[in-house]
């Protein structure tokens, strides 16, 4: 199925910051204001933050029957995750994957941006004209894994964030593969499992706005996600690009709705299956939210409904 604005009309893939205007996402609290400060964007000028799932922390949705996290502590360093679910061909499957401590650490600490360091760019680059401060904002934000939407807007890079946790999973990506190999998978199949595995073993929970002292837009990184055994729509979403970005010939893209977040991989569809068109290449859909348990292809009526309201999809690909 083809999902258009219109009946047999193609989905217009556009990028994020054309149309992040006009999609009513949800906007996080300023971080200040100072109005006297002579520069037009200060240290502590306005800031939004555009986040792409649901904002506010809300119970952890209950895991389906069968499915199930467990952490293990190895040592003070090294943690096994024990994970149980359920692939979409019934196979009842088991993995059980080391993460390091390291990882989650390094993960979180180059991502979130927050006052005091905005201060700290004004403090160094202030007074060096607005050019070479502008240029140094944007940096920051770079570096922390966010990107400027407009002057005074940032989101978080969803592609730099997969970038940098790649080799973080990579662990658990080989897993998944070893796992496929046992059960005679094929490369469908392999995918399926990594999906299934997010959404069903990973709780659903909304994460907080700031952590740590720092704003992070709602997002847990993809380590953290593994550590804590739960996540959202678009802190899934990056754990399953991250590890799919692990095995060669998979083309993917992020697609970021209103309040919701899902991913796309690129193969010629199937009879069912739900896809859009971007740059002349077919992307079928996946959901790795959970709790619900959607094959490659299917998606809940939520997103069919958004896709459907829609002209354009902002797509990022990874």
């Amino acid at each position: 199925m083809r999902l258009s604005a219109g009946s047999r009309l193609r989905l217009v893939c556009v990028g994020l910051i054309s149309l992040s205007a006009s999609l009513f996402l949800s906007w996080e609290a300023d971080l200040a204001e100072d109005p006297g400060t002579p520069l037009p964007w200060s240290a502590t000028a306005r800031i939004r933050t555009l986040t792409y799932g649901q904002t506010g922390e809300d119970s952890e949705l209950p895991r389906p029957p069968g499915a199930a996290f467990k952490r293990v502590p190895l040592s003070k360093d090294i943690f096994e995750i024990q994970l149980k679910f359920k692939n979409f061909n019934n196979d009842p499957l088991k993995l059980d994957f080391h993460l390091v401590q390291a990882d989650v650490d390094g993960s979180l600490n180059e991502f979130g941006y927050s006052k005091k360091d905005l201060e700290g760019v004004f403090a160094k680059y202030g007074a060096k004209g607005q050019e070479v401060y502008d240029e140094q904002v944007k940096l920051y934000f770079v570096s922390r894994g966010f990107k400027q939407v407009d002057k005074g807007t940032v989101a978080v890079d969803v592609p730099q964030l997969i970038w940098r946790n790649m080799k973080r999973v990579n662990s658990l990506a080989l897993g998944i593969q070893r796992l496929g190999e046992q059960m005679n998978y094929d490369s469908e199949e392999v995918i399926g499992a990594a999906t299934a595995m997010v959404q069903t073993a990973l709780a659903y929970r909304i994460p907080p706005e700031s952590e740590r002292g720092r704003r992070i837009g709602g997002v847990h990184t993809p380590p953290q996600v593994l550590y804590d055994g739960w996540g959202d729509c678009d802190s899934k979403s990056a754990l399953l690009a991250s590890i799919l970005s692990n095995w060669k010939g998979i083309r993917g893209v992020g697609v970021a709705l209103p309040r919701h977040f899902l991913l796309g991989i690129a193969r010629l569809p199937r009879q069912g299956d739900v896809f859009l068109e971007h740059k002349g290449v077919q992307y079928v859909l996946i959901e790795p939210a959970g709790p619900a348990w959607l094959p490659i292809g299917q998606v809940s009526d939520y997103t069919t409904d958004l896709l459907n309201k829609l002209n354009g999809v902002p797509i990022q690909p990874f």
